[in-house]
């Protein structure tokens, strides 16, 4: 149905309370209009009416996406208020509409972008904030949006929300499902890899999510192409291209979310972690790093190496020199490792010396305190469990329930993945490379976190 069929229904009343003002926009999915929700002649409210025409053979989806729409509730989510029914014709069995009274938006992202051309970062960070908190809550109860676009968020005051889940997926499978290629229907330019072969995982939302960064701020497009056949052939086998422009740190974050394997794209929480760090990580990105106290509260011992290593950027080589440093502090030269009561009794001098170094120079990514408020994030976990791997998954020391080489730890830094001098050798890898010992760790970042939290950090 084109825009005209629509536009007919201008004037007309939907269940006898909604009187249709204006044409918004119409899609493959239905019409949307302005109109006013009159109740005994009264004007309760404006607001957004989306309109489409039963089919009896899509019936179950199409009552699902109405379900699904009015029980989702979130800041950054378009509130949906209540389903409908109208235009019934006694006549006409076979022509019935149903309707989604939703929220008026002011703007979309798209109409924003095309007056703007590009953004300034901070708003940019700002805008993927709200988005991908979003994400994270649709994605914990395992739905996937699969179609985000400008178009598609939608700015209510100074609020910017997510809109329009008419082919999102509920994985019934809890982290991936499939459905035929040829039934997908979302916008090519936004749609990762593995959604030609019909693969749907959270990934997906933050493929698209990554795409929006992009345009938002250069106007440019990671795959750039001409046809569908090119752009699916870029997206399949190429590797994104990033203007010269951006920064290292918004180059990370993209490559996280153009990963080809969607296990290893990242989560959408991650992205939100690398866009807006906490307050108190920023806080403790130094004005005065120059004047910190750089001396052990152990005779002899100092950070000054540290400091350099940081400054550098070399963070594997700052791993490395913290891992030192906190063995000879608890005189464990030898042993290379760090009891339970070794911990419980590191100096706090020493641990905010070591905290606040790592915050500073990476501009709140890494540092103990940063790992604090992770694992706090997934329910303090002391035990292998669902909490300990979503911990894991989010400071990048596993993926999928494997644990990650510790030369791609590095390479990937994730928010939270360092400082952490805990790695043993496995036998079993080709090269004698470094893995992460999980049973380790899992007593080591309790007890860890509950020292920083006797420091106060």
């Amino acid at each position: 149905m084109d825009k005209r069929f629509w536009k007919k229904m201008v004037g007309d009343q939907f269940n006898n309370k909604y009187h249709l003002v204006k044409f918004i926009d119409s899609g493959t999915l239905g019409g949307v209009f302005l109109a006013n929700e009159v109740i005994a002649d009264r004007l309760i409210r404006q607001v957004a009416l989306k309109i489409f025409l039963v089919d009896t053979s899509q019936l179950d989806s199409q009552i699902a996406e109405l379900r699904l729409a009015t029980s989702l509730k979130h800041p950054h989510l378009l509130d949906c208020y209540s389903s409908e029914i109208g235009f019934e014709d006694d006549a006409d069995e076979d022509e019935k509409y149903l309707g989604l009274a939703m929220e008026l938006a002011e703007d979309s992202l798209r109409k924003y972008l095309a007056n703007r051309q590009t953004l300034p970062l901070e708003e940019v960070r700002n805008i993927v904030a709200q988005i991908a908190s979003s994400l994270v809550f649709i994605h914990s109860r395992n739905i996937v949006h699969r179609d985000l676009k400008p178009e598609n968020i939608l700015k209510v005051g100074q609020v910017w929300k997510v809109a329009d889940f008419g082919i999102s997926r509920m994985l019934t499978q809890g982290t991936y499902t499939k459905t035929s290629p040829i039934q997908q229907i979302a916008t090519f330019a936004y749609q990762p890899p593995e959604s030609y072969q019909g693969e749907i995982h959270p990934g997906w939302d933050v493929w698209s999510l990554g795409i929006l960064l992009q345009e938002m701020l250069t106007g440019t497009h990671p795959f750039a192409a001409t046809t569908i056949p090119e752009l699916m052939m870029k997206v399949m086998t190429q590797e994104p291209e990033f203007p010269q422009e951006l920064s290292r740190e918004v180059v990370d974050i993209l490559k996280g979310c153009f990963a080809k394997n969607p296990r290893q794209r990242w989560t959408a929480q991650q992205v939100l972690d690398a866009v807006q760090p906490s307050s108190s990580n920023r806080g403790d990105t130094l004005l005065s790093i120059d004047d910190l106290d750089l001396s052990s509260e152990r005779p002899g011992i100092n950070y000054y190496k540290l400091r350099d290593l940081l400054a550098a950027k070399q963070w594997e080589e700052a791993d490395g020199e913290t891992g030192k440093r906190m063995y000879e502090v608890m005189g464990k030269e030898k042993e290379q490792w760090l009891r339970p009561e070794d911990i419980n009794r590191f100096p706090c001098k020493d641990l905010k010396i070591i905290d606040k170094l790592w915050v500073h120079y990476s501009q709140g990514k890494f540092g103990f305190s940063v790992q604090k408020k992770i694992w706090e994030e997934c329910g303090s976990p002391t035990k292998h469990n669902k909490d300990w791997e979503r911990f894991c998954n989010r400071v990048g020391w596993c993926r999928g329930g494997s644990w990650i080489k510790y030369s791609d730890i590095i390479k990937q830094g994730y928010r939270g993945s360092l400082p952490s001098e805990d790695k043993v050798m496995t036998e079993d890898i080709e090269g004698g490379e470094w893995f992460w010992y999980s049973n380790a760790e899992v007593w080591h970042i309790p007890l860890l976190c509950s020292r920083l939290e006797t420091c106060k950090l």
